[in-house]
């Protein structure tokens, strides 16, 4: 029987597209196969972006805490020893050196901080790992050694005895590095995670 070309070259025609629409398929399978690891990688960078955002504010805070509170504790330790000797200081002067050590020293100080406080921060960070109960001690501890440290290690390099005069005994020392406890305990309630709250477990049926 006599049939019409372009009846018999239907099915062919059919067959090329559905052969191309399988292509697109492929082609479009391909590239969400290709973009997945690239979406991984923006996922895991965006998680350590806001997991160093977290702690890097709380940290600062801590630091100019820490950084204030050094300051003003050696401003008045060295003030008290120049009234000790006799010196008349009033409490507009006490002021006025308060506020220059807070523009002048203390940035200086945060700086000796910074140095004491990463490897000391970071040590007991991963020992809070293993103990998670006593992170705040840990961080706040090494906050407070960390200080020591730096301090220290700066006295051994400076040509002066002692970089800070208020550091030269153990009671001004202990003063200053109760500063950076203090902040090692607000870094550590600042970065605390909150306690995971468990679901309620559903009453089983004794019917089914």
């Amino acid at each position: 029987m006599f049939q019409p070309a372009g009846h018999r070259l239907h099915p062919v025609a059919s067959g090329l597209r559905g052969h191309r629409r399988c292509e697109g398929y492929g082609k479009e399978g391909g590239e969400v196969k290709h973009n997945l690891p690239i979406m991984k990688d923006l996922n895991a960078a965006d998680v350590v972006s806001r997991r160093w955002t977290a702690h890097f504010w709380p940290l600062l805070l801590a630091l100019v805490l820490a950084a204030a509170w050094g300051s003003v504790v050696q401003t008045h330790w060295n003030l008290q020893a120049l009234i000790g000797l006799g010196l008349e200081i009033p409490w507009s002067d006490r002021l006025r050196t308060t506020w220059q050590d807070l523009t002048g020293f203390a940035p200086v100080y945060a700086g000796i901080l910074a140095a004491g406080w990463l490897p000391a921060l970071a040590l007991a960070a991963l020992l809070a790992r293993r103990l998670p109960k006593w992170r705040a001690p840990l961080l706040a501890t090494a906050a407070g050694l960390g200080m020591v440290a730096a301090v220290r290690t700066v006295d051994a390099v400076a040509p002066m005895p002692v970089f800070i005069d208020a550091t030269r005994h153990l009671p001004g020392l202990l003063a200053m590095a109760s500063g950076a406890v203090v902040a090692g305990l607000l870094y550590a309630r600042l970065t605390a995670r909150p306690p995971s709250v468990s679901k309620p477990e559903r009453p089983h049926d004794e019917n089914h």
